[in-house]
């Protein structure tokens, strides 16, 4: 009480405004708030998210580059490693078959397998359920879309071939593929079919070819520049080109470009832009308010003109108001 006693007048005007709109003065305070602490919440989650993504995947050391051609031989792959900026080339077999879900019902199922799972060190996965690497006639799958086969690990599942033949391969484990849809455009992990790893002995035993089709390479340096990627990548292709293996498809990415990551900002601009107009209209609130305010108190502006107040004086207390 002592402390309001020792104000001036002007500012128990603004305590007796304040107070006398006092639910319109909550709202103005209580809209600002919410659009500033949403701005601050979205950029500090955005930030934090886009770091853990970028840092989990290049952890499983992601390609650089992926070629998709129409065959090669490991001894291709090793003379792609021995090329300048190149530091590590591995290859894939792979082929689009479809898996059974139900009777006469099948969905599409991208597999791949690979020489040696022991010296596969590009695009690792994670072992979330049964073992891994898979062995002669099993089957492992990527976790995304692992539920639409509606299988479990130590079941039977039926593979359909390109022949129309079928094939039965055992599930023994479920992996995480972080790498899945980084070989195709936006929306690639989404739109991405089901993936399995199969043995290059199971492949030869569902009578699939067994050269490579897919290569995946990092750069020696360098690999959050994509210029310097895509500059490495030309002299692939160009290598590619003179040997007569035929590229189908190729795409260049820095070790922190994770599939998702589009997903993300996209999410993040769209909430962003939320946050600035809930800001927009708190300013908009708070013009109507002053306003209105304004209009009441003609009277009292002229008063105080009256008795000397200056246009200074009586524009810091609406200004302390806002």
């Amino acid at each position: 009480p002592v402390a309001v006693l020792a104000m001036g007048p002007r500012w128990h005007t603004v305590l007796a405004d304040f107070w006398s709109n006092n639910a319109r003065s909550l709202l103005v305070l209580a809209s600002i708030t919410v659009g500033l602490f949403a701005i601050g919440m979205i950029a500090t989650l955005h930030t934090l998210l886009r770091d853990d993504m970028a840092t989990s995947y290049r952890n499983i050391q992601p390609a650089n580059l992926i070629l998709k051609a129409t065959g090669f031989t490991q001894d291709w792959v090793d003379h792609i490693a021995k090329m300048p900026g190149i530091q590590r080339a591995e290859g894939a077999m792979y082929d689009p078959l479809r898996i059974e879900i139900g009777p006469n019902e099948y969905i599409n199922l991208d597999v791949r397998a690979y020489t040696d799972y022991a010296d596969m060190q590009i695009n690792q996965v994670t072992l979330l359920e049964g073992k891994w690497p898979p062995e002669d006639q099993e089957i492992v799958l990527e976790k995304n879309k692992a539920a639409d086969t509606n299988a479990r690990v130590g079941d039977e599942i039926i593979i359909k071939l390109p022949s129309g033949d079928t094939h039965a391969l055992t599930l023994v484990g479920i992996v995480q593929d972080l790498s899945v849809g980084s070989d195709s455009a936006g929306g690639g992990f989404f739109l991405a079919p089901t993936q399995g790893f199969v043995s290059e002995q199971a492949m030869e035993s569902m009578g699939l070819p067994t050269f490579y089709s897919y290569l995946y390479a990092t750069v020696s340096e360098q690999p959050e520049d994509l210029a310097h990627i895509q500059a490495v990548m030309d002299t692939v292709l160009r290598a590619f080109d003179r040997q007569g293996i035929q590229v189908i498809a190729s795409y260049s990415r820095r070790n922190t470009d994770h599939p998702l990551i589009i997903y993300l900002n996209a999410l993040a601009g769209v909430l962003f832009v939320l946050g600035f107009l809930v800001v927009f209209l708190s300013a908009f609130l708070i013009t109507n308010t002053l306003s209105a305010l304004l209009n009441q108190q003609i009277v009292q502006v002229g008063g105080m003109k009256t008795i000397g107040g200056t246009r200074r004086q009586i524009n810091g207390i609406y200004m302390v108001l806002i």
